[in-house]
């Protein structure tokens, strides 16, 4: 596979800055969420197709970019909806002589992950259990590239491998965080949200794309929000707030090359797109970001405060879905990037889909050590 300027899915969102008017006053209607998210729901294929899935199962290739490093891969995903899911990715290192092989998965209450291959230094088997996104092991710069390529999470300081509390603790934090990967994945790919979403408002996209928002909240009680076309009713794009990758991004790699990425739409009741800019060039208002207010996508990263224990501000996520093609009846997306500041982080090329394969007994289940 070609090294690209991209990196593996895990399905994304940021909450999108509004307008003033409806920051005041939002629509907050979930009568016309649900409405919305049905017709969704039809412009894929009809709500008997889609709640006749059960199992799905995707294969493509990844891109993932730590910094200013790439990495390459192939992908399978398996969910069994709402709560199992499993995660299969096959790393080839530059150079081809070492390959990574990273499994995360979701078996109901239980988050686990497991890393294998034959890196220097140490990094072989682990990320078990509580510890999160790869960090355990050696592996020096290497190892660090792959902890944050490889789905880098917040992990758990060294003591708390040692005190009961804290584990339980990290356990039920990665699990909350594995449960929200999986619902965003099944919204991208299924429209299927885990309540009734609210309608708040309509938008443009950075792509010029007019299109209805809705508002929904996930697993780790980050509000996450879907724009559907506002004709074709298809899913557009989810945003959500979320840490900085580590080591940042690649600059300058926008859509456009430069600053501007979009513009929001005129009029009352009309929500920003992350990174639209606001009517005669100004700036748009700052963006709802629970827990902690996250800067406008347009204003890249937040200053990392450079010490080790200095606490990253989180940053606007932009999830784009399209390029959708009908495997049994049902439209399902084939490309699936995750972007902050206008540049790519994260990218899924899907290549094939099953709907309601046989998966084996133990899929989901964590192996023994």
């Amino acid at each position: 596979m070609v090294l690209r300027s991209f990196i593996p899915i895990a399905l994304l969102t940021v909450a999108a800055a509004v307008s003033p008017a409806l920051a005041q006053a939002p629509a907050n209607d979930t009568v016309k969420g649900a409405a919305l998210l049905a017709e969704a729901r039809k412009a894929l294929g009809g709500e008997d197709k889609l709640a006749a899935i059960k199992r799905i199962e995707v294969k493509g290739e990844f891109t993932q970019v730590t910094g200013t490093q790439a990495l390459d891969g192939d992908v399978t995903l398996q969910v069994e909806g709402p709560d199992k899911y499993r995660r299969d990715d096959e790393i080839s290192l530059p150079g081809g002589s070492i390959t990574i092989e990273r499994t995360q998965a979701l078996n109901g209450s239980e988050a686990w992950e497991v890393t294998e291959g034959g890196l220097p230094g140490g990094f072989g088997r682990g990320g078990r259990g509580g510890d999160f996104g790869g960090r355990g092991g050696g592996g020096g710069r290497l190892g660090g590239l792959l902890g944050g390529a490889l789905g880098d999470a917040q992990g758990a300081p060294n003591g708390a491998q040692q005190d009961p509390a804290r584990q339980a603790a990290v356990r039920e934090q990665q699990r909350r965080n594995r449960q929200t990967e999986v619902t965003r994945l099944l919204v991208a790919l299924l429209a299927t949200t885990p309540d009734v979403p609210a309608w708040v408002g309509t938008a443009v996209t950075p792509k010029d794309e007019k299109a209805d928002v809705l508002e929904f909240k996930t697993a780790d009680d980050t509000i996450t929000r879907l724009f559907l076309d506002i004709e074709t009713h298809l899913p557009l794009m989810m945003t959500y707030s979320g840490p900085a990758p580590r080591g940042g991004g690649r600059q300058g790699q926008g859509r456009d090359g430069g600053g501007a990425r979009g513009r929001r739409g005129g009029g009352d009741g009309e929500a920003a797109a992350p990174g639209a800019g606001a009517p005669g060039g100004g700036a748009p208002p700052a963006a709802p970001a629970p827990p902690a207010a996250a800067p406008p996508a347009g204003a890249g990263a937040a200053p990392q405060g450079g010490g080790r224990g200095a606490a990253a501000q989180p940053v606007t996520i932009e999830m784009y879905i399209g390029d959708y093609k009908v495997d049994g009846g049902v439209k399902i997306p084939r490309h699936i990037t995750r972007e902050i500041a206008g540049e790519i982080q994260e990218e899924l090329r899907i290549k094939s889909v099953k709907i309601n394969p046989n998966f084996k007994a133990n899929t989901f289940v964590q192996p023994k050590q």
